[in-house]
């Protein structure tokens, strides 16, 4: 077992623990080039019928303690929820480990892995990064700063890609939030651009030079990313509440209230 004394020490247990993950939240995308400044750890696990118990058992190695509802089952995570564990970090912290298997508006997460980009830590080891795509749709929360994020994701990708492919630049003209860059990225790819106008509306604006169009269509996309959100993590809490209320009851007299569940983790 390696001294958790970094994240990549943290990462590098996982794996040695034959843990099958992908990393996604600030720590993905600080590795695609755009900075989130992050402590927490969010992994993407794959195939939760074997590796919960595997994790389950590392978890208990390095003595780290759930830190709210629900707790770590594969049905669970089968559901949607994120489980979150505080993992003793260096000598007097923790870093808080989300984990989850069916990250939110991902419609294939079985295939996460192989859209995943390997990541070489600076000790060698390497990772898997959730891909540029995916990450981007977990960001789509009711969160301002997480569509800032994506903001970043993408300036970083177009300003580090030197010869982008044709499904890059289609990412780049579905996703882009920015105004001037999505109207850039449109003149300079306009066969591809008219293709992707057809079912977004900000990018048609932007290719007719209608600017308050495209502003406006562009704050459409933000108000029903986050009503979208509102309404998916709405059924989680409901589950959420409805643990709390067994955990409750079935505690023993003696026994500590336990931790309140936490909102779940977009």
């Amino acid at each position: 077992m390696h001294n958790l004394v970094s994240l990549s020490g943290v990462l590098r247990s996982l794996q040695e623990a034959g843990i099958p993950l992908v990393v996604m939240g600030g720590q993905a995308v600080g590795a695609h080039g755009a900075s989130e400044g992050s402590r927490d750890l969010d992994i993407y696990l794959a195939a939760p019928e074997v590796s919960v118990q595997r994790l389950t058992a590392w978890l208990e190695e390095v003595q780290a303690q759930l830190r709210y509802l629900p707790p770590l089952s594969a049905p669970v995570l089968e559901r949607g929820h994120t489980v979150h564990h505080d993992v003793p970090f260096g000598t007097s912290s923790v870093v808080r480990l989300d984990v989850c298997t069916r990250p939110a508006r991902i419609a294939d997460p079985e295939n996460l892995p192989a859209r995943a980009m390997p990541y070489a830590l600076a000790d060698g080891t390497t990772i898997l990064v959730m891909g540029l795509s995916d990450l981007i749709q977990t960001k789509k929360t009711q969160r301002l700063k997480d569509w800032g994020a994506i903001e970043m994701l993408l300036a970083a990708s177009i300003a580090t890609s030197t010869a982008p492919s044709e499904a890059l630049v289609r990412v780049w003209l579905e996703e882009l939030r920015d105004p001037e860059l999505l109207q850039t990225v449109a003149a300079a790819q306009p066969s591809l651009g008219a293709s992707v106008a057809e079912h977004r509306p900000a990018l048609a604006a932007a290719l007719a030079g209608d600017i308050e169009g495209m502003q406006g269509a562009l704050l459409r996309e933000l108000q029903d990313g986050i009503e979208a959100d509102r309404a998916y993590q709405r059924a989680l809490t409901s589950e959420l509440e409805a643990m709390r209320q067994e955990a409750r009851r079935t505690l023993p007299p003696s026994a500590p209230p336990a931790r309140e569940a936490a909102a779940p983790a977009p």
